[in-house]
């Protein structure tokens, strides 16, 4: 599961801060903006308008129980439908890097390979994989063998370090997690030979059926990876052992299955301000990195590639790949704050414009506590994604269909993610999405050129209705050539004198 970093020092606390009140203050804006009559636009990088067609593309999901499933396991909502996801993201589900290499050169490669060749196979439900590297195994590691807690551990505790503070999933279990391989110096120097033993076994056994391998999850979050600076004294170093990783991993993956793609390290809207993680990794950190050379093990292929004496973090990713989640996570709206500083960065180091978000969701059930306001979230989510512009948001991961955090197997709030998908495929939305006041009016035309506004109203007292019986106000319909309305149940009703308006949103064509 995915946590917010866990403040270790006062200028992490800060950072903090940051991260929760900026997104607030930003939407704070776009209220404001839309209090009158006029319109404020949203839907492009920075604000701006614009236009996109929608690919199917967009909906993907994470799983976090996906190898318990038998050969012939589809997702499915609570209708019974085959979700409507494309492609699927390899994370928390029993097969980190050290979840397979549970020792130097041994392997259990059992619940990827039945997720990769047998589930994201199946016709019914065929999908594009995305493999999330982390998890350094405890044998790898550049604490192998020492104390836990200990002073080599990151994560200060009372006993000195350890304990599982930092590393996720702060519980002891896997404090080795987030600390660098033993054999990559500080500088970005070293043999990098146990992660590039494993990259290359990874990418050489799924060559043509992993499309992307993202870099790391969440390198920006102490809980996923060492920060830079502090204590422990293993941390020094992080952000150029992380650039010396990525560079390695690009190199075997795009040797091992030229058309796989990299993503970037995932980051999220704290980091994405000049001088923050993601802008240190992507230009702010170079290192000198050898030349590498390595067999594949499966093809018997050997890759190699040159040293490099100036290799940056931008250097090692194919597209840019951010988790959208705005603060508070109880507030899907959060997200156009996260884009907006994600499109910042992106211009600010001229990084990859073709743009994922991988990790998309609310963080626990306290935030989204009932199954109306659940099925709201996931909807505006992806209609909000749906319509930024510069650049367009191409996948969107929900975190997690299976799992208990956002779980949306069987539920209501799965068929409204279903139901969305439907409203969204194929369709142009124009212009982003209108704000007046609390409520959002995201107009566009189906692929065959039947216009639509899908509308929704984040009024206090309509969301907080939502925990019982979710009200709506009824509203003017917002073009004389519409004549129908339809629910995230799917059901489609005739409009009659207006349309019920509320914070679930409405298809209105």
């Amino acid at each position: 599961m995915s946590k917010s970093p866990s403040p270790v020092s006062s200028s992490k606390s800060f950072q903090k801060f940051l991260s929760l009140s900026f997104p607030l203050l930003v939407l704070a804006g776009l209220f404001a903006c839309g209090g009158s009559s006029k319109n404020t636009l949203t839907g492009g990088g920075g604000g701006g308008g614009g236009s996109r067609t929608v690919n199917d593309m967009l909906f993907a999901a994470d799983f976090n129980r996906i190898a318990g499933n038998t050969a012939g396991w589809c997702p499915t909502d609570s209708a019974g439908n085959v979700a409507a996801v494309t492609t699927l993201r390899i994370w928390d589900s029993g097969m980190k890097w050290a979840d397979i290499e549970t020792a130097p050169g041994t392997y259990d490669w059992t619940k990827i390979d039945l997720t990769v060749n047998t589930l994201a196979t199946n016709p019914n439900c065929a999908m594009t994989v995305i493999y999330t590297v982390g998890n350094t195994p405890p044998w790898a590691s550049a604490c192998a063998g020492q104390p836990d807690p200990g002073t080599c551990l990151p994560g200060p505790t009372s006993s000195g370090y350890g304990g599982g503070v930092w590393c996720a999933p702060q519980d002891g279990t896997h404090d080795f997690s987030c600390t660098p391989p033993s054999d990559v110096a500080s500088d970005g120097t070293g043999t990098d030979l146990q992660f590039q033993t494993f990259i290359a076994a990874l990418a050489d056994r799924y060559a043509g059926k992993i499309a992307y391998y993202e870099v790391w999850n969440e390198a920006d979050s102490p809980n996923f990876w060492c920060p830079d600076a502090g204590s422990p004294a293993t941390c020094t170093g992080s952000l150029p052992r992380m650039v010396r990783m990525g560079w390695d991993l690009y190199n075997i993956v795009h040797c091992a299955d030229p058309k796989a793609s990299v993503l970037s390290p995932s980051f999220h809207g704290f980091s994405s301000a000049a001088g923050g993680w993601m802008n240190l990794y992507s230009t702010q950190t170079s290192i000198s990195a050898p030349a590498g050379s390595i067999t594949l093990p499966t093809s018997g292929k050997t890759c190699t590639w040159a040293a490099n004496p100036n290799v940056i973090g931008k250097d090692t990713f194919d597209i840019t790949n951010f988790h959208g989640r705005g603060s508070p996570t109880s507030d899907p709206t959060g997200f156009l704050a996260v884009y907006n500083v994600a499109v910042g960065e992106i211009q600010r180091d001229n990084l990859p414009t073709k743009l994922f978000d991988d990790e998309n969701g609310y963080i626990g059930s306290a935030d989204a506590p009932t199954v109306d306001l659940q099925a709201a979230y996931v909807s505006i989510s992806y209609v909000l994604r749906a319509s930024v512009t510069n650049p367009p948001i191409l996948l969107s991961a929900w975190y997690a269909w299976d799992g208990p955090q956002g779980e949306l197997q069987g539920t209501n709030a799965g068929l409204a993610y279903d139901v969305t998908a439907g409203w969204l495929s194929g369709s142009t939305l124009t212009n982003g999405c209108a704000i007046a006041g609390t409520i959002y009016s995201c107009s566009g035309t189906t692929s065959a050129g039947k216009p639509f506004t899908i509308t929704w109203d984040m009024s206090p007292s309509l969301m907080s209705s939502c925990n019982t019986s979710c009200a709506t106000v009824n509203q003017p319909v917002p073009s004389s050539a519409y004549t129908t309305w339809t629910d995230l149940n799917g059901a489609q009703h005739s409009i009659s004198g207006g349309i019920p308006v509320g914070y679930k949103p409405i298809l209105v064509e």
